[in-house]
């Protein structure tokens, strides 16, 4: 049986564990694997809030089938991608999303182990996304998601910039993984980390100052939270 990155692919949904999934805040279902739903559709949930609302009729999940003008299976033949919004975002044209668009597309799909078929060097793909690392490290990462880590809920947190350091900051890097951004978990706010925040802040609007005040702890905590 063929595979991507240790992914199957068959003819039989069933065989796969494929089955429609319905994308919250919304009345889109897609059809996906099950082992990796809480990537591809946890995309599609933010997809929608942030990047553009989803157009019910317009997302496709699961089709055997292959890359078009090739013999090679395509990704939605194992159940690990999506077209969202498909006819607004046709394959083969570029920029079809807005630079904004773009980026924070391209910050989602880093948090959820995906590719963007924006970024395909040869034909353009913007509708599409696939799961792009391996099968086991795709567990790791809807294991991750699962458990995500707490952050502060009340008001008061403490204002953090570089130079500082402890398990507050240690919080603000677990928050910026869960969001996307490489930065390790050491409890020190060096250059990284800095670095991280304002990347972090700037998507989502905020004054990309990396000072972790009360509005980026309200983002942080949306971000993990939701």
């Amino acid at each position: 049986m063929p595979s991507i990155n240790g992914f199957a692919v068959d003819d039989s949904p069933r065989a796969l564990g494929v089955r429609p999934f319905a994308i919250p805040g919304t009345v889109v279902t897609v059809p996906v694997r099950v082992d990796v739903a809480p990537l591809l559709i946890g995309f599609a949930v933010e997809f929608h809030r942030t990047v553009e609302p989803l157009v019910p009729g317009w997302n496709w999940g699961y089709a055997y089938r292959s890359v078009r003008g090739s013999q090679r299976p395509s990704f939605h033949a194992a159940g690990i991608a999506m077209d969202l919004n498909a006819p607004r975002h046709p394959m083969g044209r570029r920029g079809t999303f807005l630079p904004d668009q773009a980026d924070r597309i391209r910050v989602l799909a880093r948090k959820y182990g995906l590719r963007w078929g924006g970024d395909y060097r040869k034909r353009p793909d913007d509708m599409h996304v696939e799961v792009i690392v391996t099968a086991a490290r795709a567990r790791e990462l809807v294991q991750a998601l699962q458990q995500r880590p707490p952050l502060p809920s009340r008001p008061g947190s403490p204002v953090l910039r570089r130079g500082s350091s402890g398990p507050k900051v240690r919080d603000v890097q677990n928050a910026l993984r869960v969001a996307g951004f490489a930065v390790r978990l050491d409890g020190a706010f060096g250059a990284e980390t800095d670095s991280a925040t304002r990347a972090f802040q700037a998507s989502r609007e905020l004054k990309p100052d990396g000072v972790v005040g009360p509005a980026t702890w309200a983002a942080l905590r949306k971000a993990v939270h939701g």
